[in-house]
């Protein structure tokens, strides 16, 4: 019976796999209808996330699996709902993307150890509450859009701090150990070097006051130009600055042979 459930299940993952797939490009297609197909794309996503739980349970006989296995269905529930509350314009498909990779990385986690799917469930949750939060506290406190050399400076502090006295694994010097708890400072870096670029890039910190900057705003909107001009001093300084703060996160992350985590970080630059 085992058996016979175990085989079924790969095809029925399958199954589901190519109806997401199909409505995912459907929905980049026809984006009229997006919400249409995000729905059917959701309820794939809970088929899968249900197919593969009950095959471990088959196969495992670990009825701790139960609990967890609400718990995250609770937790892709609540997401959702909170998504669609606070961000009404935001992209559906992206959102259900990401929903769906989670699921299939705490199938595999839960698979290989069910004492480390747990903790990355927590984490994982954390992380997403985080993210639908955080950019409705950054629209109103706009003094963070000014902070941009104190992201750089941060996260290069904590790259710094992991090159000097970093732990190795597989190779890549990027984990710290504090008290027993092993941890990637460069996942807290990625967000400060995602603030520090758009904060830098937006080039308040180059015209001095605000006053100044919405009258030089006005002018080269009146007079039809676009307010940073390619043989502008100004232009080639901040992309410079910029740059060199890129550059110094990717050449931190090499030092520390993390050369995946380098790629990311100048793809995102």
């Amino acid at each position: 019976m085992a058996l016979w459930f175990t085989a079924s299940s790969n095809y029925i993952i399958l199954f589901l796999m190519a109806v997401y797939t199909i409505a995912a490009f459907s929905a980049m297609a026809f984006c009229k209808k997006e919400t249409g197909f995000a729905i059917c794309m959701e309820l794939c996503r809970f088929l899968l996330h249900m197919t593969g739980y009950l095959t471990l349970l088959v196969q495992t006989k670990d009825w701790r699996l139960i609990p967890l296995y609400l718990f995250q269905v609770a937790f892709f529930v609540l997401a959702d709902i909170l998504q669609r509350r606070f961000y009404k314009n935001s992209s559906m498909l992206l959102f259900e993307n990401m929903l769906l990779l989670l699921s299939i990385g705490f199938l595999i986690l839960t698979r290989l150890s069910f004492e480390k799917a747990v903790r990355q469930f927590v984490f994982a949750a954390a992380a997403v509450a985080l993210s639908i939060c955080l950019p409705f506290f950054l629209k109103k406190i706009r003094c963070l859009s000014k902070l941009g050399w104190f992201y750089a400076a941060g996260g290069l502090a904590l790259l710094l701090l992991v090159l000097l006295n970093g732990v190795s694994f597989f190779g890549a010097k990027n984990w710290l150990s504090v008290k027993g708890i092993v941890f990637q400072p460069s996942e807290f870096v990625k967000l400060l070097y995602l603030f520090a670029l758009s904060a830098l890039f937006s080039a308040k910190w180059l015209f001095g006051k605000r006053t100044g900057q919405k009258e030089e705003a006005k002018r080269q909107k009146k007079q039809g130009k676009h307010r940073w001009d390619c043989k502008s001093w100004r232009y080639w300084l901040q992309l410079l600055l910029v740059s060199m703060v890129a550059a110094a996160h990717v050449g931190m992350l090499a030092l520390s042979n993390d050369f995946g985590g380098a790629l990311i970080f100048f793809v995102l630059y």
